[in-house]
């Protein structure tokens, strides 16, 4: 085998990988398969380490405790550094909510677990993920757990075996990791993005690179090495969000780093000037653009792509130059990371809640949406809820997610009868069901959901049926079959809808995605007082009215059809193209788009009289 040297083409991947990530991070449109750099790093990792575990294993010179030791000289002083940097940032900007969240995920990066953290929160893409400043260091855990967990078991197999059939069993076991991610990844898609279990194939095949070398001529290594660029650009510029991940269609950039990898290719056209310096800081770019982009959404600072980049590159540099350049941190750098990590455990207490002067605004964020969400604390709930009704007794059925639920205070104050089968999270159709994070247990009521309302509309003939739920774009989630064909969009899903109710002559009603708002307006208001955000951050009472194509798309589909209608919450909180998002010192909505229990009034009202008047 080769002997280890500074890989140019593989420092060129780097940076494609962490520049991948960077764009689809400002904004999903400009390339929405960028995340799909993570596994690009997955496979270079697992390739270096493969390298240096091996060759140790062959000379009989590989030390478990040398080995982490320099993996945690590369990796922990410069984290330390990001996350003392946000915590005091934190504490200059950041409501209580928010800083106690951070001190808690900064706890978690810090102790590498935090990828255990995430997947017991929430999806990778859902919205509130998006305010959380260390969601991306779920997959330095991952790493670090492979860094343990990997070289232990290479050392058992090879006391057990040679070190060749050590490789094989390396090869296979990549293969069966694979088939594993495949089959969590559509039974628990969730788990499978953040777990090291469903992420270890993507390494172990960089390893094969490593362990099997390319034998050719030089003149096809360009050839082999193009050939996985094509795959890393048809992965990143055409995936989606929705596709489920990582699963079969991580094998496109993972297969495409593979080749790159094991082209070796000594004139690569990934040596340039300018994607050699992005390669080399690409760790520090990592670490900086993901809390840079939360700071300003949370200060509602609107930043240019080009000055987002500029200032990542920059502090990236700094980075680069002050911390990761050197690799001789001795007992100093254990003190900052002790102390660092006890700050992160005393802040995610309480978010250090003697800053805010407030009283109001030192409720937790579920203490919050349990005192004021439109949903009344109601738990979601297997069994059918009635409001102001009784099984024998009830107008409307309702069906949805939890914008179905937020509307409940209105139900109750005004005396509707409905019974209701609204879930949270539990966006489900007759083929496709978008389940948040959901236990086992509520994920299989949500699986059987659809079939039992459609029999309690058919058992309730001339009951008014309400829909609602978040339209996004249209597209709902993961397919009960995973070999479906049919088109992944609720309008298509809307028809079967129909037709499996046809016989019990209801009307149906479905409602519009409310407005919502740019930011979490409690946290606006929560940290108004601290000192940066009264320089640079307002919290805005209206916003512009945003255009949502999915409501065309629904009203077209309710006008073919003489027994559906389709109502647009808008009108009841926007006029003259501007919505309102703050009455007075209290939102309009508990997050960015369920309501307080007065709007749930408000807004239910201007719903009602629509249906009224059908």
């Amino acid at each position: 085998m080769k002997t280890q040297r500074f890989r140019e083409d593989i420092n060129g991947l780097r940076a494609i990988a962490v520049l991948s990530v960077v764009i689809f991070h400002f904004s999903d449109s400009l390339l929405p398969g960028g995340f799909a750099g993570v596994d690009i790093f997955f496979v270079i990792s697992g390739f270096l380490m493969t390298s240096i575990i091996i060759r140790g294993v062959e000379n009989n010179s590989f030390s478990l405790w040398s080995f982490l030791k320099a993996r945690a000289k590369r990796i922990v002083p410069a984290l330390t550094v990001t996350i003392a940097l946000l915590l005091i940032a934190g504490y200059l900007c950041f409501d209580t909510i928010s800083y106690q969240l951070t001190g808690k995920h900064s706890v978690g990066a810090l102790s590498f677990i935090s990828n255990f953290m995430f997947q017991s929160e929430s999806g990778y893409f859902d919205t509130e993920s998006k305010g959380k400043a260390l969601l991306h260091t779920w997959s330095l855990s991952v790493e670090w757990q492979f860094y343990i967990i990997y070289p232990i078991f290479i050392l058992f197999l090879s006391k057990l075996m040679s070190i060749n059939n050590t490789k094989r069993t390396i090869l296979t076991l990549a293969a069966i990791s694979f088939a594993w991610c495949v089959y969590i990844t559509y039974s628990n898609p969730v788990s499978s993005y953040f777990m090291l279990y469903s992420r270890a194939w993507e390494m172990m095949l960089g390893g094969v690179a490593y362990i099997y070398p390319l034998s050719c001529k030089d003149g096809n290594r360009k050839y082999i090495e193009f050939s996985g660029l094509v795959l890393i650009a048809i992965s990143i510029l055409f995936i989606q969000e929705s596709t489920p991940w990582p699963g079969y269609f991580a094998l496109v950039p993972v297969v495409g780093a593979y080749l790159c990898i094991l082209a070796s290719n000594d004139n690569s056209i990934l040596s340039g000037a300018i994607i050699k310096r992005i390669g080399l800081w690409s760790y520090s770019i990592y670490l900086i653009h993901w809390p840079i982009l939360v700071i300003m959404h949370k200060m509602n600072i609107d930043i240019s792509f080009k000055w987002y980049i500029a200032c990542t590159l920059l502090i990236s540099f700094a980075m680069y130059e002050l911390i990761e350049k050197r690799r001789t941190f001795g007992w100093g750098a254990l003190v900052a990371y002790v102390l660092v990590l006890i700050a992160a455990g005393y802040i995610s207490i309480n978010g250090v809640s003697d800053r805010i002067k407030n009283q109001q605004f030192k409720l937790s964020k579920y203490e919050f949406r349990a005192k004021f969400e439109g949903h009344l604390s109601l738990p979601s709930a297997e069994t059918i809820q009635y409001f102001n009704s009784t099984d024998k007794d009830f107008d409307y059925i309702l069906v949805g997610d939890s914008f179905s639920r937020h509307y409940y205070a209105f139900f109750k104050d005004n005396n509707i009868k409905v019974a209701s089968f609204g879930i949270d999270g539990c966006k489900v159709t007759k083929h496709f069901m978008r389940p948040l994070n959901f236990s086992q247990e509520l994920k299989k009521i949500c699986e059987n959901r659809y079939q039992k309302e459609v029999d309690f509309i058919n058992a309730h003939p001339g009951k008014k049926v309400i829909i609602s739920m978040t339209w996004q774009n249209g597209e709902i989630g993961m397919p009960f079959d995973k070999n479906t064909k049919l088109p992944n969009d609720i309008v298509s899903e809307l028809s079967y809808f129909l037709e499996d109710i046809k016989n019990s002559g209801s009307e149906v009603f479905i409602l519009g995605n409310t407005q919502g708002s740019n930011r979490i307006m409690y946290e606006c208001l929560a940290s108004q007082s601290l000192p940066i955000n009264q320089l640079f951050s307002k919290c805005e009472s209206h916003i512009p009215q945003r255009d949502m194509p999915v409501h065309v798309r629904l009203a077209e589909f309710a006008n073919k059809h003489k027994n559906v209608h389709f109502i647009d919450p808008t009108p009841a909180l926007c006029s003259n193209g501007e919505c309102k998002v703050l009455d007075g010192s209290m939102p309009v909505y508990t997050d960015t788009a369920h309501l307080t229990k007065k709007y749930s009034n408000v807004v239910g009202k201007y719903i009602f009289s629509k249906i009224e008047s059908k």
